[in-house]
């Protein structure tokens, strides 16, 4: 605090924030001391009801049925006031700076409510023919009453075929191929989404009469007919165990278009400086397939079993009505992933003077250019690379996800490990975590061993420069986008359960001790920070997965 000689109605004591570097000193945003007051109220409701009925006919036809119904609200109310500008902080009541012009009190409230019905019949006959089916009647507060309730029916299908008199197949122990059709919803927008909101600030004040008088605006555009999401599901698969149930193998192929996709969207800023609405955008697409296969037997004492699954995903946006949405460095088009990066096309640098002066179009001007800078990709053929010769490309979405592990087992000895990885997934990483010099930083390794040189012109970087010296570089291009593909050892445990005639004798009923490791081993072309992260991250905020190495001992009583 700023040290105070004498007090007037006109002096409050001002805080102060200092620069641990620089030495720089700024005023804080409020004065101090600060007394506040506040009240918070939170109510949830939950009311669910379930009535299942079941029985088995003739001992061939097996029925259930279940009626089912939910309801949850939840009310937020809160109120809060303050006052700053104390002379001691010994004050600790409002009204102790009643005549100062410092106070504030604000208050906000919402309810919330979803309400569902819903009911499954299943029926089996002989164990061999499988039928199931699910309708939902659900209702939200988040959309206006014309739009709050829908229908969503789901119909599931299975044939145990070997159950069949025909079936008579060696070492097949179970086989049953199944089908389904489904429909689910999607009500995640914020609340009171669909009514303009007026906001009263004095942003919004305007002359009256040579005075200034209060103003109020609607800052945001709304869309009063959003409505819920929906997607559809087609999924077929088949289930198979052999060999007296040491194989087992599930193979599926899905479909899924989800419509009316909730989301918010953004409008030119010349449509008076607003915010875009929640509302439902398009149809997008996933086709897929997954596998998952185990096997597990033994030989004498050794004891073996593998596992794995793998699935593939194709994400596309199918219909967006002809529009192209731009967020940033994303963009939603058709025909293409949700959220594919919006980048320049780069191709290589330029490696003489001679090439920048006979270069057909250039990002900005020639005269800035020098052998070692970034080209660019003119898509349109005119003679200015700009914001038309951006393109769509990569996948934040990995197209494959997998996992495979091993447990092999001798006697008391046991040893597991679990593998993991995704393929075919891209990040753009910016900031001080790629451009060199950025915000006081320096550069890294890579930068000063593997930047461009006339002795090096297949480098990994461009000419080593500074993002302000050379802007031209570092514009959002495919030279900055990186496969974040990987392959970890999630876990790996080795363990040694002590036989049974030694925990007798120390009265236990078993004893094992065990190392473990989690993270340890990762294969990546990927360097920058932990390649599990999200995808959507672009820098190294985010707190990386640990390598952990563990022992310890079990011991039950």
């Amino acid at each position: 605090y700023r040290k105070i000689d004498h007090f007037s109605k006109n002096f409050v004591p001002q805080m102060y924030t200092i620069h641990p570097k620089t030495g720089d000193v700024k005023p804080f945003n409020t004065s101090a001391p600060r007394v506040k007051d506040w009240d918070a109220y939170h109510y949830q409701l939950t009311m669910s009801h379930r009535l299942t009925w079941e029985r088995l006919l003739d001992k061939k036809h097996l029925v259930h049925i279940m009626f089912g119904q939910d309801y949850q609200i939840n009310r937020n109310r809160n109120f809060q006031a303050y006052n700053w500008g104390f002379y001691t902080n010994d004050l600790q009541e409002l009204d102790a700076l009643k005549d100062q012009t410092n106070a504030e009190a604000t208050g906000t409230s919402n309810r919330d409510r979803l309400n569902s019905f819903y009911n499954r019949l299943a029926y089996t006959f002989k164990d061999k023919y499988l039928f199931e089916s699910t309708f939902r009647y659900d209702g939200s507060s988040r959309f206006k009453k014309s739009n709050q309730w829908t229908f969503y029916p789901s119909v599931l299908l299975g044939w145990r075929i070997d159950q069949e008199d025909f079936f008579n197949v060696r070492h097949i122990d179970g086989l049953k191929l199944r089908g389904s059709i489904g429909k689910m919803g999607n009500q995640a927008v914020p609340m009171y989404s669909y009514k303009s909101t007026v906001n009263i600030s004095t942003d919004y004040n305007y002359s009256f009469g040579g005075e200034a008088a209060g103003g109020a605006a609607v800052s945001q555009i709304i869309d009063d007919e959003i409505r819920w999401e929906s997607t559809t599901a087609y999924n077929i698969g088949i289930d198979l165990i052999a060999f007296n149930n040491k194989l087992s193998v599930t193979g599926e192929y899905f479909y899924k278009r989800t419509k009316d996709i909730l989301r918010t969207i953004s409008i030119p800023s010349h449509i008076g400086g607003l915010s875009g609405p929640s509302t439902n955008i398009g149809v997008v697409d996933n086709k897929g397939y997954e596998l998952i296969v185990s096997y597990q037997d033994k030989i004498g004492d050794f004891r073996y079993g593998v596992n794995g699954n793998i699935s593939y995903v194709k994400n596309e946006i199918v219909d967006l009505q002809g529009e192209m949405r731009i967020s940033g460095n994303t963009v939603l088009k058709e025909g293409y992933p949700i959220n594919s990066y919006y980048l320049y096309q780069a191709n290589g640098y330029f490696q003489s003077k001679d090439e920048i002066r006979d270069a057909q179009a250039v990002y900005g001007t020639k005269n800035k250019l020098r052998p070692g800078y970034l080209k660019y990709v003119n898509q349109n053929d005119d003679y200015l690379i700009n914001q038309d010769d951006k393109i769509a490309v990569g996948n934040p979405i990995p197209k494959y996800t997998y996992a495979f592990g091993v447990n092999l087992g001798y006697k008391d000895f046991t040893l597991e490990a679990q593998f993991q990885g995704v393929q075919g997934v891209d990040v753009y990483p910016t900031g001080n975590i790629v451009f060199p010099f950025q915000n006081g930083a320096g550069a890294t390794m890579d930068w000063a061993t593997d930047s461009w040189t006339p002795d090096n012109r297949n480098s990994k970087y461009p000419l080593l420069t500074t993002y302000t010296d050379a802007g031209e570089n570092f514009i959002p291009s495919t030279h900055w986008l990186r496969d974040a593909s990987y392959l970890r050892l999630k876990n790996i445990q080795l363990s040694y359960n002590f036989p049974k005639i030694i925990t007798d004798k120390m009265n236990l009923s078993r004893m094992m001790i065990y190392i473990s490791g989690q993270n340890l081993l990762t294969i990546s072309d990927f360097k920058l920070w932990d390649p599990e992260i999200s995808s959507t991250i672009n820098h190294l905020s985010e707190y990386p997965s640990l390598k952990t190495i563990s022992c310890g001992i079990n011991i039950s009583f």
